[in-house]
């Protein structure tokens, strides 16, 4: 339809806006959930000055995590820190992380057991495991917000029916018990990105032409059965490092 079309900034290329154009979809539905947190947080105690919004970005260094770091960099009052394993810390650090915690060198919630709780925590790598690890850093009141959800890696292989009421079960129950108006609501609010497909082009306005923000490409090959093959065993990794682009103008020898 014709709402979802959105016209190519200046100097920006096809191949970059492929790069980037889910994750605007993604990243720009995660900024209005969370807007009413990434501001000037005031302090209960009215003597105390505005203090900076903490966020905690979980899965800094893939696709979508480089574009948020790139858009919560553009707000003076927030203060990033981003979870990524080591090899990838100058990359987050240059994209807008304030603080890089390697997810490698031991349990998150212990890494920021002594540091001051966050405000919004957001998500990119998914599974209980990660949410319990994370909400704990949570301040009451705050807000977790997932792209993935409960279940990590859900798309790897066919569901069965039991699994998929299982998951949606789960997801359905976090939705519910973190919404202010629930009795037995959480200490914290949960919520999931859930903007339906087609790309939405308010979104890619917002965070590609207003917000100047850049797929971090990670590959790009060829549209031939062996560059294929290489792509997809770089995406099923987890750890593609940024976006695979696959370039049907590209030949097999100029591919990287």
């Amino acid at each position: 339809p014709e709402g979802a079309l959105a016209k190519l900034p200046d100097g920006l290329s096809f191949r970059e806006a492929a790069a980037v154009g889910m994750a605007a979809h993604v990243v720009g539905d995660m900024l209005k959930r969370a807007d009413s947190y990434l501001r000037v947080v005031k302090s209960d105690d009215e003597s105390l000055p505005p203090r900076s919004c903490r966020c905690l970005v979980i899965g800094a260094s893939g696709g979508l995590g480089t574009v948020l770091l790139q858009m919560l960099r553009r707000r003076d009052n927030v203060h990033t820190v981003a979870v990524c394993s080591g090899s990838n810390a100058a990359t987050v650090r240059r994209l807008g992380a304030d603080e890089v915690v390697d997810y490698k060198a031991g349990a998150i919630s212990d890494q920021l057991a002594d540091a001051p709780k966050f405000d919004v925590v957001f998500d990119f790598v998914g599974g209980a495991e990660t949410e319990q690890s994370a909400v704990v850093l949570l301040r009451r009141g705050g807000m977790f917000l997932t792209a993935v959800g409960p279940w990590q890696n859900l798309g790897d292989r066919k569901l069965s029916w039991s699994e998929w009421v299982g998951w949606a079960c789960g997801l359905s129950g976090r939705l519910i018990r973190g919404n202010r108006r629930c009795a037995c609501r959480m200490p914290y609010r949960y919520s999931m990105s859930m903007e339906p497909l087609p790309l939405n082009a308010e979104n890619f306005q917002a965070v590609v032409v207003e917000g100047g923000a850049r797929g971090e490409i990670a590959m790009e090959v060829s549209f031939t059965e062996t560059a294929l093959r290489d792509a997809i065993r770089r995406v099923a990794s987890r750890h593609s490092g940024g976006k695979v682009i696959i370039n049907m103008d590209l030949s097999a020898s100029s591919a990287s």
